[in-house]
């Protein structure tokens, strides 16, 4: 959800209208100095970056429990498996 958030505010903050869809939303605000959407791009990069390593880490987490651990933990997520929701 941050991420989608910094992403609007990113294009608003240099006065770029934003196309969601088949809606086009103007920019709510007026334009800002240049320092605003560079400190805002940043702040977008490090929540992707986040958002990306979580999800490494969380993969990685399930692979270890699957193939060096060998419990279960794994096969509880897949559909249709035994154990399995």
């Amino acid at each position: 959800m941050a991420e989608a958030v910094l992403g609007f505010v990113l294009c608003w903050s240099g006065n770029e209208s934003m196309s969601f869809f088949w809606l086009l939303i103007p920019a709510p605000f007026a334009p800002t100095s240049k320092a605003t959407p560079h400190s805002i791009g940043e702040a977008h990069d490090l929540v992707g970056w986040a958002i990306t390593v979580i999800a490494a880490v969380h993969a990685a987490a399930a692979l270890l429990h699957h193939y060096v651990l060998r419990d279960e933990v794994f096969k509880r997520v897949l559909p249709g498996k035994p154990g399995g929701t």
